[in-house]
């Protein structure tokens, strides 16, 4: 067994070469530099001799020239139809107006064939709303640029179809009175 001196020493001198190693000074490791890639360091400079038009630029003389600055045409809408596990995708015109809208959605939701199907395929069957919180529908008449929204719901316009046509005394009276009934279902319950 080394005495514990002489091992301090072995261990301080590896210690020093680690740390040596750490911060790049091998003595036997040469340096090799690295050359830098030649850039433009003055962009501005540079869009001035025409190599990187600048957007101001591109503007001005889009505007000497006469010619109008490209515009959206179409418009990404994401519309949800209700029950449906994800929106449906259609792409529209910003000029077209909600029941447009609400055709093209119903349309593709008919072609994608997506779950739950839908009881109709006629657009005047359906209202949007802006979510699935709103109580107001949608005018059919409005433009899609005047909303300012492009996330739709799409529900079937009359709930009271898909309940039914009674309203809910009717459906009251229907229940039944005799007492033989509320026997079956205590002797179900017991």
């Amino acid at each position: 067994m080394p005495p514990p001196a002489a091992s301090k020493i072995r261990r301080h001198q590896g210690l020093t070469e680690k740390a040596k190693s750490y911060h790049g000074k091998l003595p036997t490791a040469a340096t090799v530099e690295l050359r830098r890639p030649k850039t433009q360091p003055d962009l501005r400079t540079a869009s001035g001799l025409g190599l990187f038009p600048s957007p101001s630029s591109s503007l001005a003389s889009s505007a000497a020239s006469g010619s109008l600055v490209p515009r959206l045409t179409k418009v990404l809408v994401n519309v949800t139809v209700k029950g449906s596990l994800g929106p449906v995708h259609v792409v529209m015109p910003l000029e077209s107006t909600v029941g447009e809208l609400i055709a093209a959605a119903v349309r593709q939701y008919a072609k994608e064939g997506r779950r739950p199907l839908i009881p109709t395929a006629d657009p005047d069957a359906f209202s949007l709303h802006y979510s699935t919180f709103s109580l107001e529908s949608l005018d059919r008449h409005e433009q899609l640029l005047a909303l300012g929204s492009r996330n739709f719901f799409l529900c079937p316009s009359s709930t009271r179809a898909a309940i039914g046509t009674g309203n809910c005394s009717s459906e009251a009276d229907k229940s039944p009175t005799s007492s033989l009934f509320w026997t079956k279902i205590i002797g179900f319950l017991m």
